[in-house]
């Protein structure tokens, strides 16, 4: 009888620690998650609202940290750039740009914040270059976020979303900066030092849930070259980028279709943008649809020879008239010169998609059919060179 108790008593302890187990391991995150006992692993990307009047917003992000206490006294970092990040926010609509995959422990968070320089460069929908400083900004009621610029941040900023961050447990934390909301005014932050400067008086960032119709971007260094593919390292790792015949790479300025062609004219160990089919935070085998040489500074590295980049002008505004060869946009009354070589992107709904003109999806074409398939009305961003053609259009939602 005694034996029996035991041996009940044993059973009925196994059977309690073996619950207590299962329910402290908890369960891991949908859409492509990793639950480790040392936390979720996540993919860090930024992604934007953007603002109608800005085709450039340049932001140099040096830190990215998850905090457990008001003051982020206890931080978890997820992303650590020296050098700083340049990131062009009015350029991810629709876009999760890569920021980093890393391992977020377990705990409770209610700071997100980003350290990032003390000044934005903005270019205005006439394509002028502006210099923005950020104004120090308290939390205020219905706006969760706080930016403080400390004398220990040695010129820098820092922007906190004040809430739960729960979103990664998705497997992706997606960080949003809706310029949309972004206040500038087109004065000086103070009345001292350089009254020509630009103020940012209100920011508005937190994190979102992805979108399933989100198109990926990645950042990366060329390394090597293979028949039909291209291997770009961007933090330390190497992914195997495969072009198509559908592939659009442009490189200062022209634009080429197709694997053959890119392949051609790619130069080594430049940085380029890459807008890509897979999740880069989850594969290494990724498809480019587009390419765009760009500065280093676009891959998180030293600028060395930005002096050899062409120099191109960004517009933003609204097409009010088009003939046979050009186009007008209330910011710019100059006639825009589209090309054979006029590369342009409008989204899902418009003619090119009723007409079955898609590029893998994603509404890219080369050519006069730019032109045929422009609507007055439409609100664009527009890449001009220098003899005032059209580089570039993209269709803003």
């Amino acid at each position: 009888m005694f034996m029996k108790s035991n041996q009940k008593l044993f059973l009925l302890m196994f059977l309690f620690s073996a619950l207590f187990v299962i329910s402290c391991s908890g369960g891991g995150g949908g859409g492509g998650s990793s639950s480790l006992s040392g936390g979720t692993v996540a993919g860090v990307f930024f992604t934007d609202d953007p603002a109608d009047e800005f085709p450039v917003m340049d932001i140099t992000v040096y830190e990215v940290n998850l905090c457990s206490d008001h003051n982020c006294v206890n931080k978890v970092n997820l992303y650590d750039n020296s050098t700083g990040l340049i990131v062009d926010l009015a350029k991810l609509n629709g876009i999760l740009q890569y920021i980093d995959t890393v391992t977020i422990p377990e705990g409770t968070y209610n700071r997100l914040e980003i350290i990032l320089g003390g000044s934005a460069g903005i270019t205005d929908n006439q394509g002028q270059a502006h210099e923005a400083f950020f104004m120090a900004m308290d939390e205020k009621p219905n706006k969760p976020n706080i930016v403080q610029c400390p004398s220990d941040l040695g010129g820098n900023c820092y922007i906190r979303f004040n809430g739960a961050v729960e979103s990664f447990s998705s497997g992706q934390l997606v960080i949003d900066f809706v310029l949309k909301d972004f206040e500038v005014a087109t004065h000086s932050c103070s009345s001292e030092g350089d009254t020509s400067s630009w103020c940012i008086e209100e920011v508005k960032m937190h994190p979102v849930t992805p979108s399933d119709d989100s198109e990926f971007e990645l950042f990366g260094m060329l390394a090597a070259q293979g028949a039909d593919s291209i291997t770009v390292t961007y933090m330390g790792t190497d992914y195997t980028i495969n072009l198509t015949d559908d592939t659009i790479c442009e490189i200062n300025g022209i634009n080429h279709m197709g694997a053959d062609a890119c392949l051609s004219n790619l130069v080594a160990d430049s940085c380029l943008e890459i807008k890509i089919l897979e999740d880069p935070s989850s594969a290494t085998m990724l498809t480019a649809t587009k390419i765009e040489a760009e500065s280093a500074s676009r891959c998180g590295l030293m600028d060395d020879d930005d002096g050899e980049m062409p120099s191109f002008t960004e517009l933003k505004g609204t097409v009010d008239f088009r003939d046979i060869t050009t186009f007008t946009l209330n910011t710019h009354t100059d006639p825009i010169t589209v090309t054979d070589n006029t590369m342009c992107q409008y989204n899902a709904g418009t003619d090119m998609d009723k007409m079955g003109m898609m590029n893998m999806g994603m509404g890219m074409e080369i050519g006069a059919s730019c032109l045929e398939n422009l609507q007055v009305g439409w609100l664009v961003e527009v890449k001009l060179n220098n003899n005032n053609e059209a580089v570039k259009i993209e269709l803003e939602d």
